[in-house]
């Protein structure tokens, strides 16, 4: 766990990595969370353990949890990378809903593999929405789930390139 002495209040934007499966990862995405008290955009990126995922979830972790300054009084911005719409993932959505209160803006990019399917999609924009249909610390807020991120390819290099025939590929 990072200790709660430790603190890094020059940090705006902070990206993470986690695995909302493993509650000791839950835990640390909390502890760590607390040492910066000033981040304004947060980006979180939901992965999967090798050995695959799991069905647990740790929603009473969330319920339970007293709220963190970052979350609080600073964070504005959030994206959540790499969506699955599982419960764990829900459940901290939820905790940052109700806790954040100049968050306005929450961003949600679903997998490569719920994009492919249109009933999938579906599934995980409800369980978005049911999200900001709850009450929220902040009174504006804008919520959008979107699709996977690819790779950019536009290049103003590229297109410029007298040499290459085609600059689309």
């Amino acid at each position: 766990m990072a200790r709660p002495s430790t603190m890094v209040p020059s940090v705006k934007i902070l990206a993470l990595k986690v695995n909302f499966g493993a509650l000791e990862e839950v835990k640390m995405l909390a502890s760590f969370l607390r040492c910066f008290p000033n981040v304004e955009t947060l980006h979180i990126a939901s992965v999967i353990a090798a050995d695959g995922p799991t069905r647990k979830h740790n929603g009473k972790f969330w319920r339970e949890l007293r709220p963190i300054k970052c979350l609080k009084s600073q964070v504005k911005k959030m994206f959540v990378h790499e969506f699955r719409g599982d419960r764990s993932k829900i459940e901290f959505l939820k905790f940052a809903a109700r806790s954040a209160e100049k968050l306005g803006a929450l961003l949600v990019g679903v997998t490569k593999e719920i994009f492919a399917s249109a009933l999938k999609v579906n599934e995980a924009a409800a369980k978005v929405a049911a999200v900001s249909r709850r009450a929220w610390a902040c009174d504006r807020r804008f919520v959008l789930v979107v699709g996977p991120r690819v790779a950019n390819v536009w290049s103003f290099r590229k297109a410029s390139d007298l040499y290459v025939k085609d600059p689309f590929h």
